[in-house]
């Protein structure tokens, strides 16, 4: 529940899922770490 408060109260002010609005879209961040949750900034 804390991650998807932090998302749509944080991110999406820049992030939309598909689409880029002043920064990359959602699906790019998730396919950049993938392989490596642990690097994804706090």
């Amino acid at each position: 529940m804390q991650v998807k408060m932090a998302y749509f109260g944080i991110c999406t002010g820049c992030h939309s899922y598909t689409g880029r609005l002043i920064g990359p879209p959602v699906q790019i961040i998730q396919a950049l770490y993938l392989d490596n949750p642990q690097q994804f900034p706090e």
